[in-house]
């Protein structure tokens, strides 16, 4: 029972009338836990044709309605000068590895059949973190790899590398936001329980109800308390008839539904570099995650895309399998390349790796 309650009092400090964190709101926590080990992601990119001084009417109209061991495929894909698709299809596969590296296999197609006739670049990584963390990768790169990151796994550590990587001095994480005082007061009672539940006979205070006046007052205040420090960079906001949780840490911005905390906009503006990227249909895929439908992007200069999900999936491999899979797609796309005169494509979707 004490364990309850114990689990009670820290759900209400995650989850009550706190403010959320920057942080906590880019692990989108409302989507379920991901139970395999790889999640396969299919999507259709296209390049909107706009005039450049429609492109700004364009990215608004979208966002107001919501919407070898590393680089592998570097050594052998398509890019450089060549055909240039206005539409191409991706499969992005992320595999939890040995050590809990996030393994990144992308297998590009130029058909909307993603067999392997169509396959036209791979690209691999053994640790797409790692790879989002070097310097000679774009922000833009950097932030669209960790948008999916978010959206499929529910992992964040690409954002807070991001941010933390680029010098922003406003964003917190939530280790430097915890109430140091109230989250010792709640390990001390996590002992006490602990120490109770093996030795009932002993007669142990709990430290949540001390015997001292003033000790009473301190943990009585520090229990109203919320488990994170405001810092100011979250609040709610209201827009026309919806509530978002925005997020201004200066020259990044992201906005977050009020109740699911999904992700709706992100824009990173800084010097040269614009990012904006706008998610809208969040709908069901496999009866257990949401993914939103349509993703608007739009680039530093003026390129505005247009990625909608075809699929996701969930599938559980074995570490040599993978590397088997890994395999097959370079053989395919050697074969492809062979058979097609060395034919190449440009890789004009900037935020692809």
């Amino acid at each position: 029972m004490k364990k309850i309650i114990f689990l009670g009092l820290m759900f209400s400090f995650y989850c009550g009338a706190n403010i959320p964190t920057a942080e906590s709101l880019f692990r989108n926590g409302s989507n379920s836990t991901i139970s395999s080990n790889t999640v396969a992601l299919k999507l259709q990119l296209e390049e909107i044709e706009t005039d450049d001084e429609d492109s700004e009417d364009v990215q608004s109209r979208e966002i107001e309605n919501p919407i070898n061991q590393n680089g592998l495929g570097q050594l052998i894909g398509s890019v450089g000068p060549g055909i240039k698709l206005k539409k191409k299809y991706i499969k992005v596969i992320f595999f939890n590895g040995p050590q809990n590296k996030i393994h990144l296999l992308q297998l590009e197609y130029k058909d909307r059949a993603l067999n392997k006739s169509n396959l036209i670049n791979v690209k691999y990584t053994k640790d797409i973190l790692g790879e989002l963390a070097s310097a000679k990768v774009s922000s833009e790169k950097k932030l669209f790899y960790s948008t999916l990151l978010v959206l499929v796994l529910n992992e964040n550590q690409g954002f807070v590398n991001f941010l933390k990587n680029s010098g922003n001095e406003r964003f917190k994480t939530n280790q430097e936001l915890t109430n140091a005082p109230l989250k010792a007061l709640l390990d001390r009672y996590k002992h006490y329980l602990y120490v109770i539940r093996y030795d009932k006979k002993l007669n142990l205070q709990s430290p949540l109800r001390p015997s001292d006046k003033e000790e009473q007052q301190r943990v009585k205040d520090l229990m109203k308390e919320g488990l994170f420090v405001d810092d100011g960079t979250v609040r709610l906001i209201k827009k026309k008839r919806n509530f978002y949780w925005n997020v201004d840490l200066g020259d990044f911005k992201a906005e977050f539904t009020n109740e699911n905390h999904f992700l709706h906009t992100l824009a990173f503006h800084r010097g040269a570099t614009k990012f904006d990227l706008s998610c809208s249909d969040y709908i069901l895929f496999n009866g257990i995650h949401e993914l939103p439908k349509n993703l608007i992007l739009k680039m530093s200069h003026g390129k505005i895309y247009r990625l909608r999900t075809l699929s996701l999936s969930h599938i559980n491999y074995a570490a040599k399998s993978f590397d088997e899979r890994v395999t097959r797609a370079v053989e395919r796309l050697e074969e492809n390349l062979k058979r097609n005169n060395r034919e190449v494509y440009q890789n004009n979707f900037e935020f692809l790796l």
